[in-house]
């Protein structure tokens, strides 16, 4: 139950991080022509990490408009919940924002988790390459503020391919840590 908490408190931030992001001024009259120079100190090697090759199953994926995130996160809860079949093999969840449309209202949303089994393709969510990443927010822990900057940082001028998000949870489903990251194409 209280993996529930924790992943409806997820779509709580995602939510409301969303919902800045909707009301602000037009996308064409941002000044966010240029990346900061911090941001891209942050982007991400393929060979920087050493790890065991991870996969993410996918749970549910859907095209809706970015102000139905929380339901979507309530349904996937309810699925991961429900079914053994999802049950994770991994405290990391994973929601990946793809295929915006042109006023970046709606997208393809994508949630799952990490296995460390190999999944059939039709199983897995397949992210673009790391090398494309640029890192928003390393992997740590994140007030509902630093998410929206986090999403500010986005520049939607460029062509955005994904915007990545992998929430680790404890032992009892609370929340940990974020990582975000955005790629473009």
């Amino acid at each position: 139950m209280k993996r529930v908490h924790a992943l409806l408190t997820t779509a709580a931030i995602t939510g409301t991080v969303w919902g800045l992001t909707l009301v602000q001024p037009a996308v064409a009259e941002s000044n966010t022509q240029s990346m900061t120079q911090d941001t891209r100190a942050h982007t991400v090697e393929a060979k920087a990490q050493k790890e065991e090759k991870k996969y993410y199953r996918q749970v549910i994926a859907r095209t809706i408009s970015l102000e139905e995130v929380q339901n979507l996160l309530d349904e996937f809860s309810q699925k991961v919940m429900d079914e053994s079949t999802y049950a994770p093999a991994t405290n990391e969840i994973i929601v990946v924002y793809e295929t915006f449309n042109a006023d970046f209202t709606a997208a393809t949303i994508t949630m799952g988790y990490a296995d460390v089994r190999n999944l059939p393709p039709s199983e897995q969510i397949i992210l673009p390459p790391a090398e494309q990443a640029v890192l928003l927010l390393t992997k740590g822990r994140y007030s509902t503020a630093q998410y929206t900057d986090a999403w500010h940082k986005i520049d939607f001028q460029k062509p955005v391919r994904a915007v990545v998000e992998t929430h680790t949870l404890d032992e009892q489903g609370e929340p940990v840590s974020s990582q975000m990251s955005v790629y473009y194409q």
